[in-house]
């Protein structure tokens, strides 16, 4: 915030911040959120200046200490990116909607990829809520430069288990 004072003047700058966190119970698993947001504004009109929200997500099995890595729910830890990556491809498809062409073979690439970064998940209703850190110019490796895309959006915070296929997962 003091850097930020320097800039816009002693005493403009208002901080903001709030953790929330959650956790449930699906069947033999617990999922853990935290969600940590921090925001610097200016006083006088709430402009913000700085923001950051970060979230973490960590899903364990009754009885187990460690949290589990997103293959340990599949029933073929090795395959599971190939069953996953076409769903985040059609979501970022959908997302852009029909307007905007964009090349099959490079979304699923894209969406594969983004796998790698996937930071954690949580099991929640009816569906793997996963949670990702690539780096900032990620998304624009595999699509247009022109294309307007909103930061972290990263098209596959939810998949359905019905999209994955109930029959591939170790938690049904």
């Amino acid at each position: 915030a003091k850097g930020y004072e320097k800039q816009y003047g002693s005493g403009s700058i208002q901080p903001y911040g709030a953790i929330y966190s959650h956790g449930f119970r699906y069947g033999n698993y617990i999922s853990l959120v935290r969600n940590e947001y921090i925001s610097l504004n200016l006083q006088d009109n709430w402009v913000t200046v700085y923001s950051s929200d970060i979230t973490e997500d960590r899903c364990y099995k009754l009885g187990q200490d460690k949290p589990l890595k997103i293959e340990d729910i599949f029933k073929d830890s090795t395959t599971w990116k190939y069953l996953v990556a076409p769903i985040i491809a059609k979501n970022a498809q959908s997302y852009f909607g029909p307007t905007v062409t964009l090349n099959s073979d490079s979304l699923l690439r894209m969406s594969t990829d983004l796998l790698d970064y996937c930071t954690g998940f949580n099991i929640a209703g009816d569906s793997l809520y996963l949670n990702y850190s690539p780096p900032a110019d990620f998304m624009y490796r595999y699509l247009p430069s022109d294309l307007e895309v909103p930061a972290g959006y990263y098209f596959a915070g939810q998949v359905l288990f019905e999209d994955i296929g109930c029959e591939n997962l170790k938690i049904f």
